[in-house]
C-alpha cells in the first residue's frame, strides 16, 4: 500500500478475471473488504489490469460471501454431501456481473465457482468432506 500516492499492489488477493480463493473464504472476503476500506485511487491485482475504483474487488468479497450463505444454507436444509450442497447453489447473478468485466468468463464462470463451494463447504465443516455414498455392491 503506497498511503500519498493511494496505489494498492494486492498480490493475489486481486485476480482477474477470476478471483483466486485460497480458504478460508471467510477470511478472504474480509481481507478485501478491508483493502477496499483504503479507499485506494489505483488498485493493481495479481492477475489483470490495473483498476481505478474498487467495484470488482468488492464484487469478489460478495460472490465469496454468497458462495458461504447459500453453502451454509444447504447445510442447514440438510444437504450433506459436497454434491448435495453444488446441486442447491445459484449463482447467475453473479455470472452477469463477472461477466460484465470479462466476456471471455462466460463458459468457465460455472464450473469456476462450483469448485469455489467445495471450499466454503469445506470451511463450514470444519476442514472435513464427506464423500459422496458408495454404491452397494
Amino acid at each position: 500500500w503506497l498511503p500519498k500516492e493511494r496505489i494498492l499492489l494486492t498480490g493475489d488477493a486481486v485476480s482477474y478475471p477470476f478471483p483466486y480463493y485460497p480458504p478460508p473464504l471467510s477470511e478472504h472476503a474480509r481481507s478485501l473488504r478491508e483493502l477496499a476500506a483504503l479507499n485506494p485511487a489505483i488498485i493493481v491485482p495479481g492477475h489483470g489490469p490495473a483498476f481505478r475504483d474498487t467495484g470488482y474487488m468488492l464484487l469478489e468479497a460478495e460472490l465469496f460471501e454468497d458462495v458461504l450463505r447459500q453453502t451454509r444454507s444447504a447445510l442447514q436444509g440438510g444437504a450433506v454431501t459436497i454434491e448435495d450442497v453444488q446441486a442447491k447453489l445459484y449463482f447467475d447473478a453473479f455470472k452477469a456481473r463477472f461477466v460484465k468485466y470479462d466476456p471471455n468468463v462466460a463458459d468457465q464462470f460455472t464450473p469456476w465457482v462450483t469448485r469455489m463451494a467445495r471450499r466454503a463447504y469445506i470451511e463450514l465443516r470444519d476442514s472435513k468432506e464427506i464423500p459422496p455414498p458408495q454404491p452397494a455392491g
